[in-house]
């Protein structure tokens, strides 16, 4: 067991996901909007794995990369399905609220884990610059910080670009710039200190264990 978990992460993490859903369906979690964010959680991971093993050439990444770029910030909208626990109430009281609390935390680790590990697999394939990583990160959580407030506040979502353009464009166009700059700085900083400690997991890992 403990072999097959090493030669297969990517896998192991692929039925988790979809035993997960599985589990929120059939015990008719609260949270029933999770199936769909978990799944679309798993498209960007499987874009980078996709990215990652085939050949390296640029007219097959360039266009998995823009898909992957369009779908990447679902994992981290995620984040803020942590407003929903209003509508459980708030103080962890019963069997209820303790069932529906542990779903929607363990899904949106879930999620973020596997967007955070795309991203890391996408930035490696790019460059193995540590400077322009670290400029990846940056752009990365400003895009995603802007593609979450479309998608929580304008109620915008990754198809609308392909299906709605010119109603998408126009609904961005009408949006409060105050607020979307406040939301826009808060949440990018937010992901960059998510990464760092990403990052930092990552390197006392292999420092400890390797």
């Amino acid at each position: 067991m403990k072999n097959f978990l090493i030669k297969h992460p990517a896998m192991v993490l692929n039925i988790t996901t979809l035993l997960l859903i599985a589990y929120i369906y059939l015990t008719k979690a609260h949270f029933q909007f999770l199936i769909v964010n978990l799944a679309l959680a798993l498209i960007p991971f499987n874009l980078s794995l996709l990215t990652k093993n085939i050949p390296s050439k640029p007219y097959l990444h360039i266009p998995l990369f823009l898909i992957w770029l369009v779908f990447y910030p679902n994992t981290i909208y995620m984040l803020t399905d942590f407003s929903h626990l209003s509508s459980i109430g708030t103080g962890l009281a019963n069997s209820f609220q303790y069932f529906n609390y542990s779903i929607l935390t363990v899904s949106i680790i879930l999620a973020l884990l596997l967007g955070l590990l795309s991203m890391e697999s996408i930035l490696n394939m790019l460059t193995r610059s540590a400077g322009l990583k670290i400029l990846g990160y940056i752009i990365l959580s400003i895009l995603a910080a802007f593609a979450i407030y479309f998608g929580r506040f304008l109620r915008l979502n990754s198809s609308d670009l392909f299906f709605k353009p010119t109603e998408t464009i126009n609904t961005i166009l009408a949006a409060n710039s105050n607020e979307l700059l406040n939301f826009v700085s808060y949440f990018s900083l937010m992901q960059l200190f998510l990464i760092f400690i990403y990052q930092f997991a990552l390197i006392y890992c292999k420092r400890e264990y390797i």
